[in-house]
């Protein structure tokens, strides 16, 4: 319970969102993010920033939208958005564009899509 309060603090400063949205927000969307050591949502948002953002998506809009992708491993979300286009036969901005607007599909596996 001691580390609640700088986690918080971390979520609320990643997200972008005042602590008591953040709070609410993590509650009901990503309890699981508030069990989550500090040190990994630190090392996770680096590394998503950084996967989302040579992709040209804003890891912020995303996260706000999909907090849970934090508890997610940011090499399985590069894969995902590796073969992405491949699986959805789609070009690879058409698969930004997708995963700007619908983040869960973030959440699903790339074999699950491509059989949709």
């Amino acid at each position: 319970l001691q580390q609640l309060p700088p986690r918080l603090s971390f979520l609320s400063s990643a997200l972008q969102l005042p602590p008591r949205n953040a709070a609410e927000l993590l509650a009901s969307a990503s309890p699981q993010l508030l069990a989550t050591p500090l040190q990994k949502l630190q090392s996770n948002l680096t590394q998503l920033q950084r996967v989302l953002g040579s992709r040209g998506l804003d890891a912020v809009e995303l996260l706000q939208e999909r907090p849970d992708l934090l508890a997610q491993s940011p090499a399985s979300i590069e894969a995902k958005l590796e073969r992405l286009p491949g699986a959805l036969s789609m070009s690879r901005q058409h698969v930004r564009q997708l995963v700007a607007e619908c983040p869960q599909l973030l959440r699903r596996s790339v074999s699950t899509l491509a059989q949709r």
